[in-house]
């Protein structure tokens, strides 16, 4: 069982994946990566830069116009990286680097989209993944403890 297990069970909570850990698996591959999957690995991290462009863009704009916008613009980019990481996925080694990167990506594609329902919403959550992940672990102790206790008992600090 891990914290989204847990936290998917309360009432009235929905998963969202985060754009940043998807696209860091796509930056290993075409840093860390067998050569062929490098030039996927940029292909992904063009995709990325597409929709964080548009983040970057509609940020300051309020969150119906978020919304519309990111219906026009970026569902088409995440619908066309789909069908892409689709199309390769099964022409490479699953256990390579990008082999990874595009599972985790179409594994957790309901989830990365999942921002694209309500302009409030982030499509980077790395900061409240981890802060939700720190409050899982106290939940999953039975008590809630203090923050700084977690990260002693679990050697967070560094």
């Amino acid at each position: 069982m891990n914290a989204y297990d847990v936290l998917e069970k309360q009432e009235g909570v929905i998963r969202i994946g985060c754009g940043m850990h998807s696209r860091r698996k796509f930056e290993s591959a075409t840093v860390d990566g067998a050569k062929s999957g490098r030039s996927l690995g940029e292909a992904g991290l063009g995709y990325f830069k597409k929709l964080y462009d548009l983040e970057e863009k509609i940020g300051e704009k309020p969150p119906d116009e978020r919304y519309r916008l990111r219906l026009e613009i970026a569902e088409p980019i995440w619908k066309e990286m789909k069908e892409w990481a689709e199309g390769h996925q099964p022409k490479v080694p699953a256990k390579s680097k990008i082999g990874g990167a595009l599972r985790y990506f179409l594994n957790e594609y309901e989830y990365l989209t999942g921002y694209l329902k309500d302009g409030r919403l982030e499509a980077d959550n790395d900061y409240i993944s981890y802060c939700t992940s720190c409050r899982v672990m106290s939940l999953y102790w039975g008590k809630r403890r203090n923050i700084s206790h977690l990260y002693n008992t679990f050697n967070l600090a560094s």
